[in-house]
């Protein structure tokens, strides 16, 4: 493989986790030509040492013993020396650090920072102290390096020499991950205040209420109380222990599919409609077929006689009976004389549930969009709908519908 192509350490990455798929992160850790092995004492060492070997042979892959350290308890790797004691930053890029001089211009803190937030997890608020060097990086900033910037630059410094040893993880006790997107590097913090104010045994797992009022008795930031419902919201504990206090939702049933066109017939009104050549209601007929409408303007909400005339004029006359009517329930829809008639005719009446307009909600959402084409077309005054309602009842006859993929008029 030749060096200097762009693609050489993906692909040879790539090669070197296939050689050693069957022992990555369980005792072989492998970044490029580096590889280390892991193990709890010398004899398991020694096998393994022997298995990672014995593969590179077979792979035709060398190790110049020159650069190869064997049973070692502390190592440098990848910038880091790893002990038993714990990880800490490699002594030789610390001193590095230590003789760094100041950056004379963006580039020279760009290259100082990217080297620094390589360490970034052995230094405690390591955006916090890094605040006043990280605004001179934006373009439209001149680049000045005064006190403030000079003072973050040696504290920086100054944070290398003291890093501490950070301990292995012990997989016996529980594991807690926070993501931070905090501009200001408070985001622990915040996170910490929460778990203490709801996890706590005295906090007592109580909800937003009550977790927000404990919170606000020595602690405030912006949007507390959103972060405090996404904390109870995420809070595992609470949702096993804490049963619902809401009436379970009925069982949903569909309408069934008609099996031809309008064979079931839904029915609203739109009402509150600004007065055009005396109308200020509209009475709305769906086929739940084909999805076409049919529209009715009236003086004011009809009866239940006027509604049964404008139901023969605009349904019967056109389509003939149907066997089934949906609407809502108004008290057209549930007066002695509306039931009476569709006894007689043989037509089955259902009612929607109350407060629960999705019943009919073919019929709601073609008011929806038939209240859409008149906003747009109607005069600024608002009092032309009339005229403007049978192209807006051909336009919507006329488009293709998302359900059934064709026009009514189809």
């Amino acid at each position: 493989m030749p060096f200097g192509l762009c693609n050489v350490p993906t692909v040879f990455q790539r090669y070197i986790n296939h050689v050693f798929q069957e022992w990555l992160d369980k005792y072989v850790v492998v970044y490029l030509d580096d590889i280390l092995i892991y193990s709890r004492d010398l004899a398991r060492q020694e096998g393994h040492v022997w298995t990672v070997l014995q593969r590179l042979r077979e792979h035709r892959l060398y190790s110049k013993p020159s650069k190869c350290k064997f049973h070692q308890r502390s190592v440098d790797f990848l910038g880091h020396r790893l002990s038993p004691d714990g990880v800490q930053m490699d002594p030789g890029k610390v001193a590095a650090v230590r003789e760094w001089a100041a950056p004379r211009n963006r580039k020279d803190l760009q290259r100082f920072l990217g080297f620094a937030n390589y360490y970034r997890t052995f230094i405690a608020d390591y955006a916090l102290c890094t605040t006043p060097l990280t605004r001179l990086l934006h373009p439209k900033t001149p680049f000045s390096w005064d006190k403030e910037a000079d003072e973050a630059f040696q504290g920086l410094k100054a944070c290398f020499q003291r890093a501490p040893i950070l301990q292995h993880p012990d997989p016996s006790r529980p594991f807690v991950v926070e993501t931070d997107a905090s501009s200001t590097a408070l985001g622990p913090l915040r996170a910490e205040v929460l778990r203490m104010t709801h996890d706590a045994s005295a906090a007592g797992h109580f909800g937003r209420y009550r977790m927000t009022h404990l919170v606000s008795l020595e602690f405030w930031w912006p949007h507390l109380k959103a972060d405090v419902a996404r904390y109870v919201a995420s809070c595992d504990v609470c949702r096993w222990a804490k049963g619902p206090t809401e009436r379970p939702p009925g069982l949903l049933q569909p309408l069934p599919v008609p099996p031809h066109p309008w064979h079931t017939v839904s029915l609203d009104f739109v009402v509150d409609l600004p007065p055009s050549r005396g109308c200020t209601c509209l009475l709305v007929f769906s086929d739940h077929f084909t999805k076409m409408v049919n529209c009715a303007p009236c003086p004011s909400v009809p009866k239940a006689k006027e509604t049964t005339q404008l139901y023969l004029q605009h349904v019967f006359r056109l389509h003939g009976l149907p066997e089934r009517v949906v609407s809502d329930r108004g008290v057209q829809f549930t007066s002695r004389f509306w039931r009476a008639l569709h006894q007689t005719l043989g037509t089955e009446v259902c009612l929607s549930s109350t407060y629960h307009p999705q019943t009919d909600g073919q019929t709601e959402r073609a008011n929806a969009v038939l209240e859409l084409y008149l906003r747009c077309y109607c005069s600024y005054q608002q009092d032309d709908w009339v005229d403007h309602l049978p192209l807006a009842e051909f336009a919507y006859n006329n488009a293709v519908n998302a359900s059934t993929q064709q026009t009514p008029f189809q």
